[in-house]
């Protein structure tokens, strides 16, 4: 019995590739922002947010008042080889850039002091692949959770490990193939 969890570098080994993909991920961070910018951009409380729209926006404040504000799947390309200063790298950070500082006045100058960029595995309907890829049911894999593997791998864990004891079972849009 196996459980693969995997990232999209291991797509064409399990035979995924045409179920998932590997999508790049960028956030940047700010200088650090005055606690009157939070208040007059309405993020006073510098709680962390989620955005509605897609691609979604992500943000936190650190320790020492800089913003850190990321976009949810926003680039496809060469997972294997991506560098931040490839060009459509560039552009993915300059992007995001805009679209921060077009959000209030008060940022229209902010200053971008740091970036990143990694890859996620992502599927076109945005489910996670949780399912068996033997006929026995033995070896099952678990991937393209877009960007929210930490937040679900233990409970995926744990679901996966109940199937392969025979306590559980794959969700219903999990199949074989």
């Amino acid at each position: 019995r196996a459980i693969f969890a995997t990232n999209p570098w291991c797509l064409d080994l399990l035979g995924l590739q045409e179920r998932a993909e590997g999508v790049h991920t960028v956030a940047i961070a700010t200088e650090p922002l005055a606690d009157a910018v939070y208040e007059a951009i309405g993020w006073g409380s510098k709680t962390p947010f989620y955005t509605l729209d897609l691609p979604y926006l992500w943000g936190r404040v650190t320790a020492d008042g800089c913003a850190v504000i990321g976009a949810g799947t926003t680039g496809r390309g060469d997972v294997d080889n991506a560098r931040i200063d490839a060009p459509d790298a560039v552009q993915l950070f300059e992007s995001l850039a805009q679209r921060i500082r077009g959000l209030h006045p008060a940022l229209h100058q902010v200053q971008i002091t740091h970036r990143w960029m990694g890859p996620l595995c992502s599927t076109e309907d945005s489910k996670p692949i949780l399912a068996s890829i033997d006929p026995d049911g033995r070896v099952l894999v678990a991937t393209g959770y877009r960007g929210h593997g930490v937040a679900l791998a233990s409970r995926v864990g744990k679901l996966l490990a109940e199937v392969l004891a025979g306590h559980g079972k794959l969700p219903v849009w999990g199949k074989r193939w």
